[in-house]
């Protein structure tokens, strides 16, 4: 009993840290999603389910979904799709493919027989299991990861030419500090946040599904 009373002391750091820059925020993001607030005063007034609704009378909104759908399907099938083929490419048998292998998993820093186990286990389940656990991870991860995708676009076009590559993520970012529209800004960002788990929820049981017919 008191082994369990002093774990329960060492938890309450980390759990008071998690509700301080994560609950706390969460909260009051829900909360600004229905004022007016501009970011910067430190008085607001509640306009109810206004900035939800001018969702959909927002054309720029929808250019930014366009482009962010475009990036995230792009960047799913090419990073999943080249990851297989390599993967493929890699357990077939060829003059080199030892060196090849070694070339390959040099800036992993692996061990020979930690790497030697990897390969082993892909030659294994790299085809049997395509539609495997692995698989549904590694798509619902990319996809989710990819439509919030803020650093590649913004140090890159920052949105631009004339918000013609403007993600999303760069959409709610530029209303919460740029456009002075902070309570529209969280708005928006609850909403993707809802989409992103419904996304993330429908793709695992779609895979999962498929894993049961195979």
């Amino acid at each position: 009993m008191k082994n369990s009373k002093g774990f329960v002391w060492f938890l309450i750091p980390s759990i008071a840290l998690f509700l301080f820059t994560t609950v706390y925020p969460f909260l009051s993001g829900i909360n600004i999603a229905f004022t007016n607030w501009d970011g910067i005063s430190n008085t607001y007034e509640y306009v109810g389910f206004k900035n939800f609704v001018d969702m959909f009378h927002d054309t720029n909104i929808g250019k930014s979904i366009f482009v962010s759908v475009a990036f995230a399907l792009g960047y799913t099938l090419l990073n999943n799709v080249l990851a297989l083929f390599l993967a493929i490419i890699l357990r077939k048998k060829f003059i080199g493919n030892g060196v090849f292998k070694t070339i390959f998993f040099i800036p992993m820093a692996l061990s020979a027989v930690l790497a030697a186990f990897v390969w082993g286990f892909i030659d294994r389940n790299i085809l049997s299991d395509i539609f495997g656990p692995s698989f549904t991870t590694c798509v619902t991860l990319t996809l989710t990861s990819s439509l919030r995708e803020f650093g590649i676009p913004m140090s890159a076009t920052g949105g631009g030419p004339a918000r013609s590559s403007e993600m999303i993520s760069i959409f709610i970012y530029n209303n919460l500090f740029s456009y002075q529209k902070a309570g529209y800004g969280q708005a928006v960002s609850l909403v993707f946040m809802i989409i992103l788990m419904i996304i993330g929820v429908g793709l695992t049981r779609f895979f999962r599904s498929k894993e049961v017919e195979l």
